[in-house]
């Protein structure tokens, strides 16, 4: 599975990271949903905390970037920081980029739009990757476990 590389600010992988649990409200005590994700966003937030620290780039898949498009919201602030903006660039970005088979690289504007049915070909293809009893957890591939080189 195609990974792209998230560049996240301390106040982003913070918010985040104060978002990501309240999913696991809806399961049995204890168990978190999303491990590898939570991980990642707290790996992020550790290595953004000292004072004036360089973003920190996590490695996410697909279904990660559709989860956190799911929690994040446009009105997000930080004092005066509009992040929740900046995020969704960011998500959006990978999102593209994963689904057209160029993560880490720019889309082209000459590129055509795909068709409704390749769209429905790739949702498909997603779906049954996603369903398959083999793929317990899709966002445990090489390289996108925390500490791994993005």
């Amino acid at each position: 599975m195609e990974t792209f590389k998230l560049e996240l600010s301390h106040d982003e992988a913070q918010s985040l990271s104060d978002a990501l649990p309240s999913l696991s409200a809806f399961t049995p005590v204890g168990y978190c949903p999303w491990p590898f994700l939570l991980l990642k966003i707290g790996s992020a937030f550790l290595d953004t905390a000292p004072l004036n620290a360089p973003p920190a780039a996590v490695a996410v898949v697909e279904p990660e970037l559709w989860i956190l498009r799911d929690i994040v919201k446009s009105s997000w602030r930080v004092g005066q920081a509009n992040i929740g903006h900046g995020l969704l660039v960011k998500i959006y970005t990978g999102l593209r980029a994963v689904t057209a088979g160029t993560a880490g690289e720019p889309i082209g504007e000459d590129e055509p739009e795909p068709t409704a049915k390749e769209v429905r070909q790739k949702m498909e293809a997603f779906n049954a990757r996603a369903s398959s009893p083999d793929q317990s957890n899709p966002g445990d591939g090489a390289g996108d476990k925390p500490g791994a080189p993005v």
